[in-house]
């Protein structure tokens, strides 16, 4: 038999496409053919060979070298964000009795990791050669139910306007289509949301610089964000990818953040603000509460 090596057109093609759901895997088995390449390379339709500018050692333009920041250099990661498994050769050390502890407490109030924190427990450089476990501990001795100098008071209520949007858990931003601003920050009191705007509504002086949701803006990682008059723009949509559920109000059926959506309402967006808010004042009775 020829040693000669068979391409693939169509595995090509999707090797070449980001957002194809086959994508990791055909990088993948393009490293495994045998032609001489890495998941993160393979030869093209005339021949040349192509690289992945997201594989971990590609070197680009700028000439930065792409590093693999996972702490498993040998194994590396494969396009498409699939990690390969690699052996940990780092000694473990067991302590039954340590001396001291230290505790990771999500720092958002709804007891999720921010993104900072994410970076650092998931992407980090190993800090030494010694493997650390994080584990349950369970008080052999109950603590007491009151302290001296500690005093349960209880949930205490936060002001959504005073919440930084990297740290707000339901987001009320607007945009450009947005004409009734006094009505849009009654919604906020109401809906008990934090406040955030478009790039286009900063710039016309309706909301504060600090407000800005985006990339040129502040990345926000909401459990609810709700678009209100915002067509959806790239800069807009890459800071709004880490949110759990987005809900869109606009005009516009077939604008971009109607497309990104999870729930989308097609009118004015006054309208179904105003009716937003009475329906909830009414199974509130006038009683403001977290979302």
């Amino acid at each position: 038999m020829s040693e000669m090596c068979r391409r693939d057109p169509r595995r090509e093609w999707i090797a070449r496409n980001r957002l194809h759901p086959e994508h990791a895997s055909a990088l993948i088995a393009l490293g495994r053919t045998g032609c001489g390449g890495a998941a993160s390379e393979w030869p093209g339709p005339n021949g040349v060979l192509r690289r992945n500018p997201h594989g971990v050692g590609f070197i680009g333009p700028n000439g930065i070298k792409r590093i693999d920041r996972s702490g498993t250099q040998q194994g590396g990661q494969a396009a498409g964000g699939v990690r390969q498994a690699s052996q940990d050769s780092r000694r473990r050390v067991e302590i039954p009795k340590p001396a001291f502890l230290v505790a990771v407490v999500p720092d958002l109030a709804g007891g999720r990791l921010s993104g900072h924190d994410k970076e650092l427990a998931e992407c980090a450089e190993p800090v030494d050669e010694t493997r650390h476990a994080a584990e349950p501990l369970a008080l052999a001795i109950e603590p007491p139910v009151t302290l001296s100098r500690i005093e349960d008071l209880g949930q205490v209520a936060v002001d959504p306007a005073g919440v930084a949007l990297a740290e707000a858990e339901f987001i009320l931003a607007g945009g450009n289509g947005v004409r009734d601003w006094d009505g849009f920050h009654h919604a906020a009191r109401v809906l008990g949301a934090t406040e955030g705007a478009s790039r286009v509504s900063v710039d016309d002086g309706f909301m504060a610089r600090d407000r800005q949701v985006g990339a040129s803006g502040t990345w926000v990682t909401a459990r609810v964000y709700l678009a209100v008059g915002i067509s959806g723009a790239i800069q807009h949509l890459q800071g709004i990818q880490g949110c759990d559920r987005v809900v869109a109000i606009n005009l516009d059926p077939g604008c971009d953040m109607i497309k990104r959506a999870d729930l989308a309402v097609i009118g004015e967006a006054a309208d179904i603000l105003a009716a937003l808010v009475a329906k909830v004042e009414q199974q509130r009775g006038g009683q403001r509460d977290a979302a």
